[in-house]
């Protein structure tokens, strides 16, 4: 028995908190088919609907029990012009039926709501009849029409409403898996119908899930305003008795603000209140608080004093089943992503949902339309009202909204926000030191103050967010830069910021330009190497992008003449030069680049010790050069060391993990050494990575190319096809169509859709990424060489020989320009392949023979590539008699 009773009390709390066909199907469900328990559960939820005798008046006592007595008989029984068809659902307010017309002028069904409790003078009819005819006046598409009401002979009013076919919105986006951007344009739509009857000075006062209705074809209708209230001062006589009784206010105690808890005036604000519980549900899954088994004293405490849990800390629970659909079916989006959901709630919409949960009225947003207005801030990427207005949160919110200015722009302006705040670590051991350091604040101000108001001036026309309306503003900022002569160590650092927004909009011409006058100024008016060394490095990179590797290495050849001057041999500054000199392979050549890397990891060792992340960072530049050397496994050794530190010391889910397990999978994938191992690694970091950084990010793309082409690889092409499509995608999105990450990103689905077979198309996409290049870069830049190398590939399989030839040709003379005359080995290995394919064995051989041979030049004889280029030698020979 005491089982029985536990069962029954569980079933009944949980039953309270639905209504409707919800709460039937609940029941039914939750009973499975004990008769006994379900007569148990309903005789409960009976006696609690119905008012006690001592809460009545003698008319209230003799309407509801007449009204009691009759909803069993109630079908087909006439209320005002309309016949009783069945039953829909009942609550504490009264039942709901769906009825028809009766008088025969033409068909209609409706949902008519009898309330359960009666008038109890003249004076309540009437003010019902006047406020009926302000609520029938509301017209909008989410609203669903009050058509008719009055009082029926026995006084007790009903309401004849639009009838509804849809589910709960709660249960419409679990029962259709909708994600996050599906749910908060919905919760838009509702905003909207609000906004719309608080202009016509109606408030809801209950707004839950089961009074917003969403129907198949995903229009929302909010139910229910029969039962709001008309915010018209000039009606509220202080001799009318009010409609509805105090204590006996229409409200569901989860869903109610703070002040219709504590029994105050009802405003707007809370319906801003119960909006906000509603958008918080519709993201979690869950109500803000939990109530269940709670007395009312407790309610109130909880309601009006505990603070809700931000949404992107709740793990999501699913909605209880409809009745139709399989619960472990249902809310796929949070169980399957539960860490890429969290990670989009975090920051605006945790702020704009518990703006909307604030205890106090008037912090809650002012109106719908203000809710309203920050979910399309959210989801345009414009700051949203919740946040303060700190020029942190200004300039984060103007990248991510036009990302023609890049990830790597998005870095620069962070980083001049950085130094701002970073400048004032400055020892404070003497007055000098403090006299330097508010110099250097005051130099990062003038710098962030610049940047923003340039960047802020184009927002109306940056609002097309196309990539020349970027460059063109950076051209106007440089033109007021230009202007600084009077202060040149601010007009120094002004192109230096510049120049590398060019840089990462993969403007590098225009980047090198600037960047070498923020050198050339800082040489003459200050003596400040080190401060010339961050400018030499900056002008580095970017003759780096321009394949101007010899210029890159002299340059960074000063930068380090200059630390080893400032701070003796064994500095780490010193360090990081030679570490970023030691990815100059093609100019310093693999022995001096191994020297440097080896003379960095000295110094980091000794400076910081073995486990130390900058340690770790200069044995990931090792593994790295020993890729480049073919020696994989080497590689392995130095990437697993740095994992293990990076580990140990950040954590096992850091972005720098994900680095060392990404570059692990890259060995493992293309040396053939271990292709399970290298889909493990890939989709760790994979993982990693999207729970910091969110499913769209620029950071996720080496992980997602490296796992694509392994499954590539590996004939999983489906799924590759899928992860090259999504990859391209988060280029196009973030870096816009006219930058080198999407050049390189055409060229990835080039390469895909030739190993699927889909030559057409393969070549559509490699020739785009050929055509970018040229348009970016200029059309003898080496980059060009391997996008034609690309494209010719494709070519050849399509037996297009001659102008697959061409571009090999022209890709040759470009790499051999650049790096000498040993060079172009994979060139060559592509024309043989060409020249077999055209019945030119001759011709072929020629060409393997001299690709073989420039591998061994360089030391490469047991690389991947020169094991394939002598096995394809190897083929042809067998089967010609050369």
């Amino acid at each position: 028995m005491d089982y029985m009773w536990r069962k029954i009390k569980e079933i009944f709390s949980d039953a309270l908190e639905l209504e409707g066909e919800e709460r039937v199907r609940y029941i039914k469900n939750a009973c499975k088919g004990d008769k006994k328990l379900l007569e148990e559960v309903q005789s409960l939820l009976d006696a609690h609907e119905k008012p006690g005798v001592l809460d009545q008046t003698m008319s209230e006592i003799r309407f509801t029990a007449i009204s009691d007595a009759k909803i069993d008989h109630m079908k087909g029984e006439v209320i005002g012009n309309y016949r009783i068809i069945n039953e829909l659902g009942h609550g504490g307010m009264g039942s709901v039926f769906l009825a028809e017309r009766a008088d025969g002028e033409f068909e209609q069904q409706v949902a008519l709501k009898l309330l359960r409790n009666a008038f109890a003078n003249e004076e309540q009819v009437q003010r019902f009849k006047s406020e009926r005819q302000i609520l029938a006046s509301l017209n909008h598409d989410h609203i669903a029409r009050l058509l008719d009401g009055g009082v029926t002979h026995h006084g007790q009013p009903f309401y004849v409403m639009e009838y509804v076919q849809g589910a709960p919105i709660d249960n419409y986006c679990r029962d259709h898996d909708l994600g996050i951007k599906e749910r908060l344009n919905l919760f838009l739509d509702i905003c909207s119908a609000v906004q719309y009857a608080h202009n016509k000075l109606v408030v809801h006062r209950d707004l839950k899930p089961s009074n917003i209705l969403v129907t198949n074809d995903g229009r929302v209708k909010l139910l229910d305003f029969g039962i709001a209230k008309v915010l018209n001062e000039e009606s509220d006589d202080e001799n009318t008795a009010p409609l509805t009784q105090p204590g006996l206010l229409p409200l569901t105690p989860t869903y109610a603000s703070p002040e219709q808890i504590r029994g105050e005036p009802i405003t707007t604000a809370s319906d801003i209140y119960q909006l906000g519980v509603v958008l918080y549900e519709l993201l979690t899954g869950r109500r803000p608080f939990e109530l269940k088994g709670k007395t009312p004293g407790q309610i109130e405490k909880v309601i009006c004093e505990d603070q809700p849990a931000r949404p992107s800390t709740v793990e999501y629970k699913a909605a209880k089943p409809s009745g139709k659909e399989d619960q472990s079916k249902t809310g796929q989006s949070f169980e399957k992503h539960q860490n890429r959901w969290t990670n989009r709630l975090k920051g605006d919409l945790d702020t704009i949902t518990l703006m909307a949960l604030r205890k106090e009225p008037e912090r809650r947003y002012n109106s719908a339309e203000q809710f309203s207005a920050d979910i399309k801030n959210h989801l345009t990427g414009r700051p949203v009202a919740a946040y303060s207005d700190s020029k942190l949160y200004r300039t984060g919110k103007f990248i991510s909204r036009h990302k023609a200015g890049t990830a790597s722009s998005a870095i620069i302006l962070l980083l001049i926000i950085v130094y701002a705040i970073t400048v004032t670590h400055h020892s404070h051991q003497t007055q000098a030191a403090l006299d330097q350091a508010r110099e250097e604040a005051e130099k990062s101000e003038q710098v962030v103050n610049f940047m923003l108001g340039m960047f802020e001036a184009g927002e109306p026309r940056l609002g097309q967010g196309d990539q020349v309306t970027a460059r063109e503003l950076l051209d106007r900022g440089l033109e007021e830069a230009n202007m600084l002569d009077n202060q040149p160590e601010l007009q120094a650092n002004m192109f230096n910021v510049i120049g590398r927004v060019y840089t990462g909009l993969g403007q590098y011409n225009s980047a090198a330009e600037v960047l070498e006058e923020a050198v050339e100024i800082q040489r003459h008016h200050s003596d400040d190497d080190i401060q010339i060394v961050r400018y030499l490095t900056d002008l580095a990179v970017a003759y780096t992008r321009l394949g101007k590797y010899e210029r890159a290495y002299s340059i960074h050849r000063e930068a380090l003449d200059l630390v080893k001057q400032q701070y003796g041999a064994d500095h780490p500054e010193v360090a990081k030069t030679m570490l970023a000199m030691s990815s100059w392979i093609p100019v310093t050549g693999i022995a001096e680049a191994e020297n440097l890397r080896k003379e960095a990891l000295r110094i980091r060792k000794e400076f910081y010790g073995n486990n130390h992340v900058l340690t770790a960072d200069a044995l990931m530049q090792a593994g790295k050069i020993e890729r480049s050397n073919a020696n994989p496994f080497r590689a392995i050794e130095y990437f697993v060391e740095a994992l293990e530190i990076r580990k140990e010391v950040l954590g096992p889910e850091h972005p720098d993990v994900a680095e060392s397990l990404t570059f692990l999978g890259d060995l493992y994938n293309l040396y053939e050494i271990d292709p399970d191992r290298s889909e493990r690694y890939y989709r760790e970091a994979l993982r990693i990575l999207e729970d910091i950084h969110g499913f769209n990010s620029h950071e996720l793309l080496h992980a997602l190319t490296g796992l694509a082409s392994l499954l590539m690889e590996i004939e999983e092409h489906e799924e590759s096809l899928e992860l090259y499509s999504r990859n391209l995608e988060i280029r196009e999105t973030v870096f816009g169509d006219s930058h080198p990450a999407t050049a390189e990103g055409y060229g990835h689905m080039g390469s895909a859709l030739k190993k699927f077979g889909e030559l057409d198309s393969a070549a559509h996409y490699n020739r785009k990424s050929l055509e970018l290049w040229k348009e970016l870069l200029g059309p003898d830049h080496v980059t060009i060489s391997g996008a034609s190398v690309s494209l010719a590939n494709t070519l050849t399989e399509m037996k297009r020989f001659e102008e697959a030839e061409s571009l090999l040709e022209r890709a040759l003379e470009i790499q051999e320009a650049y790096y000498g005359e040993h060079s172009g080995a994979l060139v060559r290995g592509s024309l043989a392949k060409m020249y077999k394919q055209m019945g030119k064995h001759h011709k072929a051989i020629e060409q393997y023979k001299k690709a073989i041979s420039i591998m061994e030049y360089h030391n490469a004889e047991d690389h991947y590539d020169t094991n394939r280029l002598e096995r394809e030698l190897e083929e042809l020979l067998t089967v010609t008699d050369l």
